[in-house]
């Protein structure tokens, strides 16, 4: 097995590192080669190409280099002549970048028609868990201030939501019902949530209450409920 950083490859062929591709002979012949490949785990757990970034698989046989893309697990190249030929398998990211590579190994051709290369299997290191957007979450609704009933933002003027998140604010469309900050650092927030009418006039808001946003988490905040006169 070649490892390059976390990543290796073990190349999977019956023999003893080399491989003789056979068909009907002759001078003038080429073959075809076929190679498929998975993406595996050590304990032969199998990952599809987008989970690891993985999206090229390159073939060299001599001074021939032939691309695929990792999404189609196999890959046939142009006719080859027959003779041995050194070998290798790379797989590289969407920016060009070597991810795992095996070989060089020889590779003899002495047929004609497609022959199969072997199976390549890229031992990889699965993925970390993806952190996820550290955001806050919240929704309104606006009750009459003594007797509870439901209004509307458009029967009370209601024009801008803010939520006021440490010392800086987010503002939402009222008729909205609901909104989602952008990313913020983690940590702990004072936290308020102000009402206003489209002239910017304050019709209602809450107490401050402090918010912790966690490493790689969300917060969706319990609904606010704005008291209007």
């Amino acid at each position: 097995m070649t490892t390059m950083g976390k990543i290796g490859l073990a190349l999977v062929l019956i023999g003893t590192g080399a491989v003789s591709l056979s068909g009907c002979g002759g001078g003038g012949c080429r073959d075809n080669v076929e190679v498929t490949w998975t993406l595996v785990d050590a304990n032969n757990a199998v990952y599809q190409c987008e989970a690891v970034g993985a999206q090229t698989v390159v073939i060299t046989m001599g001074g021939m280099s032939t691309s695929f893309n990792c999404n189609a697990y196999d890959g046939l190249t142009a006719p080859v002549r027959v003779g041995t030929y050194a070998t290798s398998f790379k797989l590289l990211d969407g920016s060009g970048k070597l991810l795992s590579q095996a070989g060089p190994m020889n590779v003899t051709i002495s047929g004609c028609g497609t022959i199969s290369a072997g199976q390549v299997d890229f031992e990889i290191v699965p993925p970390a868990t993806v952190c996820g957007t550290q955001d806050v979450s919240l929704t309104w609704t606006i009750v009459q201030d003594t007797t509870n009933q439901p209004l509307t933002c458009q029967t009370v003027g209601g024009s801008t939501v803010r939520l006021n998140l440490g010392n800086t604010p987010f503002d939402f469309s009222c008729a909205a019902g609901a909104g989602r900050t952008t990313a913020v650092p983690e940590g702990t927030y004072p936290t308020s949530v102000q009402l206003f009418d489209a002239g910017a006039n304050l019709l209602s808001q809450t107490s401050t209450m402090n918010i912790i946003v966690p490493h790689c988490a969300g917060v969706s905040l319990p609904n606010i409920e704005f008291g209007v006169q």
